[in-house]
């Protein structure tokens, strides 16, 4: 309002009488009443510098006040912490008395009782509460669980802290609790941890602590005037808990945010500062303090003093110079006053009046007084008063109305305004508002979305370059004038328009579509255009997704090489590809709309189809939907033929399409016709090869073997050089051709795929250990040095098919021997890799011999093939062991391959997969019981691949083994030692070493008057009679054949040193013991082996039995009728009646009679089950073959009752045991199993038989033993006739009995390898399989015909033994 006056021009009045504009005098000007104006700002401005003073005074006062602050409070913490320190370090002494400590444990063993401890524990803690003056009240020890177990006051006897937080806290340190007031004194617990010797906790000692003297630290107001104050507290929290109540106050808990200072104190600061502290306004210093150091908890310190009491002599000092200031402006006023009051008064006036006209009293008028400036100034406000009087109601009349109808419209717009913007703004849509020129008034967000750009001001001719419009083809730039928005803007309206926009902010494009509309004002007007734009990028482009999706499947439908079927829920058919009416005969006309029931479904499906949708409709499940079906479909011509058909449901809305894809399979049916007549004719093809193969197998084999069975006769006799040279060349290639047979019989199986291995647990070590020994001749002929090492990381049991791995072996290690000519072979075996259930070995068959060029390193392992023509001729061989081997480690999960260099030597490695097993699998050669700890052992071998071995098996048995390569090196070792008092308690020597050889070194050793007591052991590379007979004249202690197993040394040295246990004398002893025992008996032996006859009498006969031998169960029935016997040994396979058969009629026989007599069953029958087979036919014991004396007598013993009862029950479980650990052989073993490479067939006699071990066992003479070797070599080509014949019958019957016999037979000599092949045929002769006792035949006259020289060889020793004695 004022500014509006302001703006009306102002004539001075006409009047101006009283106006003059002379200037005043001196005396009345304004200059002396400026110069009392300086005179009054001089006095403010010597108050002001005063109270500048007073400030500076005050902070002085401020610093000195906050030092002694500081100093009081550090005095005050140590003497706080000092203190509290002194309380738990008393503590502490009194928790490591040692007498006390013991008195607690001794109290808590129950080595004190009560009374006693707690008179004693009582004087300890009175002694310790007379001496701590009077702070320490009362003592009281308590127990980790709680419980008073002393004290010094019977009050506190019994009670229980269990769940007081201070004793848990104090089971880990020592603290002191929060002091509480009792009788006006403040009093708290001090308790520690009481622990034993070992840090165990025994006990806790707690103290009612009188803490007067840390009241008195903290109340003491020395340094803190008298509204200063001291406080010490902890954080619970949002609450500060003092130690003690505050002076004043009866709280110990205040919030934490009204002492800020305390909160810093917490927090670990220290400092001063002014602050508010509980409403006031303090000065204060805070810092950290310790009260309870072990348990970590945060205590603070804070002393305040009040700053009115702090401030009190700045304080002084203000109001001194307050008054002095006073004193200068009451006299500078006063002096003013009586100077300006003339010069004030008429300034005053015109104030007056100026007021009132401000008030609105424009009537009012300024009295003029004077003629100086003040009544200049006086007249020109009269004459502006009766100026603005005029206009005054005028003017405000207006204002009045005009405002009233601004603000009216003003809100109006305003709420308008802020809807609309709401609306736009919360628009999907964008919303673009431009005026007539082309300005751009309004884009609301979702509009410089769309666009990309925004707003720009920009000619409309160019809107379509700048914003990248196209037309709906997206290709062609629309023209400018052509837009939406410039067409509204002429007055046009436009809908649903669809353009294409594209710029930089948009390359990916976007889609709109446009609806335009002209703007106009109230009086139609054009003034501007708005468009609205709806992105359609999505809907566009999922149209076209779905157009094109349709229009590919009926691309695919129409082309597809199904038939496709639509139908709707009541089975119409909606759909029909051309392939359909290939199919089904129908056209697309005729099937649109059809039943599907009646178009193809054939009458007996249709039911059970319409039932199947319905279901479906019903309940959402049908077990045919979406599954491969097989079914008869239907022509139009009315046949039926075969389809496979596929029905899925695809909703539609809320209706279900059924999609059906039908293929004919016809000609897919009669392929599968044809291919299994043609599989079944491959079948019978197959069937006729293995039978020709076998059928040729046997009779290439059975003249082969009787070549090479007369052939080694032959060498065995007198011949001259001629005739042992024809014959050598004739064995040779005899072996050769029998190898090169057995080759190609595996590898047809292999590629056949008819080739499975055979999964069982053996013995890793005893395994390779034999299979080394085998090839050990063929090396040592060549002076080749042959070892092996297995890693002691191997696993001694493992699962695999133990043949297989030997056959691998034989020939990997075969090759190198063949392609050796000197230096060494080594096989090499470690763990690549192990788990819980299986293992990879790693095998590395290591030679120095002619090496493979690189080039022909992968030819080696492809079949019939070898390094070049010229190794053919010279080394001769198939070409198939190595495919072979490649082809049996890729079965057994592994690999193969070589590194070679040509003269160098190569290295060949595979891996295999073994699994693992807990099951304990009988050793052949089970280490004897004996401990060789700490035996001193020295070998002698220029070998140092075989020095390694040596000292790697000796040190696994924790013998203390050194190694030399040289005799002469021996012989100063064995003096140095034996001068040092630690003499070799064994020398084990290699036979073969230059300079010095092993019999040489031995000799020198004998004959040397320190040495010649040393135990020597030699290692030779043959079991030459020479080199024997050499052994024993030195005095050579044990004489063994590289290479060497584990379980073949380890034995020999036990039993060479005597510490093997029980000896072969005392078991001999015994035997002889408990044949004594037995009466001479009359016993009827039946059994149709002459070998196990002979055997059987030199068993009996000796100990005064009188035998009836027959050879049939037939005979034997008969004899038991006709003679009274007091034992009868009945074999179970036998001619014409077998043995079970026998009992039968013997036990009826004898149920007539009423008589009884015992009946023990002698078989080589090894299966579990046999037992109580013999047992149910009526027999009282059984024995297994080869018969042991000490079991054939202990089962006379026992069958005739002839001991006591006890003893038959603790023997007969462990025969049955021994029964049941018999070898089982698995009868699905094929041919191959036995029908190893050439080089397996060249093992040496220790492994074809065991003669000694046979002669221990039956516990016969060498003689004997002899005699029954003759009557095996006279038997065993007729028993193995008699297989061939049976299986040219067809005879299982006598198959099985034959193969029986010849087992039996066979394991009286401990000939391992030949009874297994027997049993294999026996079984398969149980079992009636013919072609595969055909397959494994091969294999047993291989082992008989290696087995019959081995035993002539045996004889001849034996005979020529005796001849020397």
């Amino acid at each position: 309002m004022y500014a509006s006056e302001q703006q009306i021009p102002v004539t001075p009045p006409q009047d101006q009488g009283s106006f003059t504009a002379e200037p005043p005098s001196f005396w009345r000007s304004l200059l002396l009443k400026n110069t009392l104006f300086v005179a009054i700002v001089v006095v403010l401005t010597a108050g002001i510098l005063g109270h500048l003073a007073y400030i500076f005074a005050r902070d002085i006062l401020h610093d000195n006040i906050r030092v002694r602050l500081q100093l009081v409070v550090s005095d005050r913490a140590a003497l706080f912490e000092g203190y509290v320190q002194q309380q738990l370090d008393r503590a502490a002494l009194v928790t490591s008395r040692t007498h006390l400590r013991e008195l607690i444990q001794d109290f808590e063993q129950g080595k004190l009782d009560q009374a006693t401890f707690r008179a004693e524990s009582k004087r300890i803690l009175e002694d310790t509460e007379s001496g701590s003056s009077s702070e320490f009240r009362d003592l009281w020890i308590v127990n980790p669980e709680g419980t008073v177990i002393t004290a010094t006051s019977e009050n506190f006897l019994n009670q229980t802290f269990a769940d007081d937080p201070g004793f848990l806290d104090a089971k880990e340190h020592p603290q002191l609790d929060y002091p509480q007031k009792v009788d006006g004194k403040y009093v708290t617990y001090l308790m520690a941890p009481m622990k034993g010797e070992s840090g165990e906790l025994i006990g806790v000692l707690m103290v009612w602590l009188d803490v007067t003297p840390l009241e008195r630290i903290l109340t003491n107001r020395t340094g803190l005037q008298d509204t200063g104050a001291l406080l010490v507290a902890t954080r619970q929290d949002d609450q500060v808990r003092y130690l003690l109540t505050p002076e004043g106050s009866n709280q110990r808990s205040v919030p934490l945010k009204d002492v800020p200072a305390m909160e810093k104190a917490l927090d670990g600061e220290s400092g001063s500062e002014v602050m508010h502290y509980s409403g006031d306004e303090v000065l204060v210093f805070y810092r950290p303090v310790d009260y309870q150091p072990a348990s970590g908890i945060p205590w603070g310190m804070v002393a305040k003093i009040d700053l009115t009491e702090a401030y009190a002599p700045v304080t002084h000092l203000r109001h001194l110079l307050l008054g002095l200031q006073f004193g200068l402006v009451f006299f500078g006023m006063v002096v003013s006053f009586l100077v300006a009051r003339r010069v004030t008064k008429p300034v005053l006036g015109l104030a007056d009046t100026a007021s009132k006209i401000a008030r609105g009293n424009l009537d009012v008028r300024v009295p003029i007084t004077s003629t100086d400036e003040v009544g200049m100034l006086g007249a020109a406000f009269n004459h502006m008063t009766s100026e603005l009087a005029a206009s005054r109601d005028q003017l405000e009349e207006r204002i009045e109305q005009r405002t009233a109808e601004l603000n009216a419209s003003q809100k109006k717009l305003r709420r308008q305004t802020q809807i609309l913007q709401s609306i736009l703004d919360s628009m999907g849509d964008g919303v673009i508002v431009a005026d007539q020129d082309g300005n751009s008034v309004f884009w609301n967000p979702a509009g410089e979305q769309i666009v990309g750009i925004g707003p720009q001001n920009v000619d409309p001719s160019k809107w379509s370059q700048v914003y990248g419009c196209y037309l709906a083809d997206g290709v062609t730039m629309c023209p400018s004038e052509d837009l939406p928005l410039a067409r509204a803007m002429r007055g046009e309206s436009l809908d649903d328009a669809i353009l294409f926009l594209k710029n930089p902010d948009i390359p990916d494009g976007t889609w709109i579509s446009v609806t335009a509309r002209p703007l106009k004002n109230d009086r139609g007007d054009l003034r501007g255009g708005v468009i609205v734009m709806h992105d359609i990028t999505e809907a566009k482009a999922t149209q076209e997704q779905l157009e094109s999706r349709d229009k590919k499947n009926r691309a695919i439908l129409a082309t597809t090489h199904e038939a496709f079927v639509g139908i709707n829920e009541k089975s119409k058919i909606c759909d029909w590809n051309e392939q359909a009416e290939v199919t089904f005969g129908w056209t697309h006309e005729e099937a649109i709309g059809r039943s599907l029931v009646e178009t193809i479904i054939p009458e007996r499906y249709r039911l059970q189809h319409m039932q199947g949708i319905e279901n479906y409709l019903a309940s959402g499940e049908g077990p045919v939907l979406n599954k491969r079906l097989e079914l008869s479909a239907l022509h139009k011509d009315g046949h039926e033929f075969p389809v496979e058909l596929t029905i899925t449901p695809v909703r539609q809305g809320d209706s279900f399409l059924f999609a059906a894809f039908v293929h004919d399979i016809t000609e897919v049916k009669r392929a599968e016709e044809e291919l299994k007549r043609a599989k079944e004719a491959a079948e019978a093809a197959s069937r006729a090869k293995s039978a020709f193969l076998a059928t040729m197998s046997h009779e290439i084999r059975t003249p082969m073997n009787a070549v090479i069975g007369m052939t080694e006769l032959l060498l065995d006799t007198d011949l001259n050089a001629t005739q042992r040279e024809y014959m050598t060349m004739v064995q040779e290639s005899g072996e050769s051709l029998l190898a090169v047979i057995n080759d190609i019989l595996d590898f047809s199986k292999i590629e056949a795929g008819r080739f499975d291995l055979d999964q069982a647990p053996f013995h890793l070590r005893e395994n390779l250990g034999d299979t080394m020994k085998s090839l050990a001749v063929r090396a040592h002929h060549k002076r080749l040095e042959l070892a092996f090492h297995l890693s002691p990381e191997v696993p001694d049991t493992i699962v695999g098919d133990r043949y297989r791995l030997r056959q691998i072996i034989v020939n990997l290690v075969g090759n190198a021997i063949k392609f050796t000519d000197e230096g060494e072979v080594v096989l090499d075996v470690n763990v690549e890799s192990q788990s819980k259930r299986d293992v990879l070995l790693h095998f590395v068959v290591r030679d120095t011999g002619i090496g493979i060029p690189k080039s022909k390193q992968k030819q080696i392992f492809q079949a019939f093939e070898q390094v070049d023509e010229s190794m053919a001729r010279r080394f001769s061989g198939t070409g198939l062991g190595l495919a072979i081997a490649s082809r049996l480690i890729n079965l057994m999960g592994g690999r193969i391959w070589v590194i070679s260099e040509v003269d160098q030597g190569s290295e060949f490695h595979f891996t295999a997969h073994f699994e693992l097993t807990r099951e304990k699998v009988p050793a052949n050669d089970p280490l004897v019981k004996a401990h060789l700890d700490d035996l001193r052992v020295l070998v002698v071998d220029d070998n140092l691949t075989n020095c390694q071995i040596l000292d790697e098996m000796l040190s696994s048995w924790k013998m203390k083994a050194q190694t030399v390569t040289r005799g002469k090196d021996a012989l100063q070792m064995m003096h140095d030692r034996q001068h040092a008092g630690e003499p070799f308690d064994l020398v084990l020597v290699d036979a073969n070493m230059p300079t010095m050889d092993g019999f040489e070194l031995a000799s020198k050793i004998k004959h040397d008057k320190e040495l010649g007591s040393a135990v020597i052991m030699m290692i030779t590379s043959s079991d030459r009679r020479d080199e024997i007979s050499r052994c024993r004249e030195l005095g050579i202690a044990a004489h063994l054949i590289k290479p060497l197993k584990q379980s073949e040394l380890f034995n020999s040295i036990a039993e060479t040193l005597g510490m093997s246990g029980e000896d072969h004398h005392t078991v001999k002893s015994k035997t002889a013991e408990l044949a004594k025992r037995i009466p001479p008996l009359k016993i009827l032996l039946a059994e149709d082996s002459i070998v196990n006859q002979k055997l059987a009498l030199a068993l009996l006969k000796p100990h005064g039995h009188q035998i009836k031998v027959v050879t049939n169960g037939k005979d034997a029935v008969e004899q038991r009728k006709s003679e009274q016997f007091d034992l009868i040994l009945m074999d179970v396979q036998m001619p014409e009646m077998d043995g079970l058969e026998a009992t039968r009629e013997i036990r009826k026989y004898e149920q007539e009679k009423d008589e009884h007599i015992p009946i023990i069953a002698m078989t080589a029958h090894a299966m579990k089950g046999d037992r109580e087979r013999c047992l149910e036919a009526g027999m009282d014991g059984y024995v297994s073959k080869p018969v042991r004396v000490r079991e054939l007598y202990q089962m006379i013993e026992e069958t005739l009752q002839l001991n006591s009862k006890e003893k038959k029950a603790q023997a007969e479980p462990a025969i049955v045991e021994q029964r049941e650990e018999a070898v089982n052989v698995q009868p699905e073993k094929s041919q191959e199993d036995a029908t190893m490479n050439q080089h397996e067939q060249e093992r040496d006699d220790t492994e074809v038989l065991n003669w000694e071990q046979a002669m221990e066992k039956s516990e016969i003479p060498a003689e004997a033993l002899s005699e029954l070797g003759q009557m095996f070599l006279q038997e065993a080509p007729k028993l193995l006739n008699e297989i061939r014949e049976a299986l040219q019958a067809g005879d299982a019957q006598s198959l099985r009995r034959a193969a029986h016999t010849l087992k039996s037979s066979a394991a009286v000599f401990e000939a391992q390898h030949a009874s297994e092949a027997a049993l294999k045929l026996e079984i398969l002769g149980k079992d009636e399989k013919l072609d595969e006792a055909r397959d494994a035949l091969p294999a047993l006259e291989q082992e008989i015909d290696r087995l019959l020289p081995a035993v002539s060889a045996h004889i001849d020793s034996t005979a020529m033994e005796g001849n020397n004695g």
